[in-house]
């Protein structure tokens, strides 16, 4: 009997999750990370154990965000002066009362 494979996958590493059915693995979970893709299958309740896998990637995500190393990076782009956002009814008012 071969020993238990044991595959440790980050999930800061994992681009993308999804439910996958072919003939090779029905009812399999595609794991894509940066550099690698894997497949999962067997599972006991696949529904369950992918709501879990999105939970967790869900969950690394935020630690990513909240990262105080990912807010200093500084090669990332910084967020502007925001707009305000003038209604076109407001700016045509604002003019005929300048205009008067």
């Amino acid at each position: 009997m071969l020993p238990p494979v044991t595959l440790v996958v980050q999930w800061a590493e994992v681009t993308q999750l999804e439910k996958n059915a072919t003939l090779v693995f029905p009812e399999s979970v595609r794991v894509t990370t940066r550099l690698t893709e894997h497949f999962f299958s067997m599972f006991l309740n696949i529904n369950d154990t992918f709501r879990l896998m999105e939970q967790l990637a869900t969950i690394a995500m935020r630690q990513l965000l909240d990262n105080e190393a990912f807010a200093a990076d500084r090669s990332l782009p910084r967020a502007g002066k925001t707009l305000r956002n003038v209604s076109a009814l407001k700016r045509s008012h604002s003019v005929k009362v300048s205009d008067a």
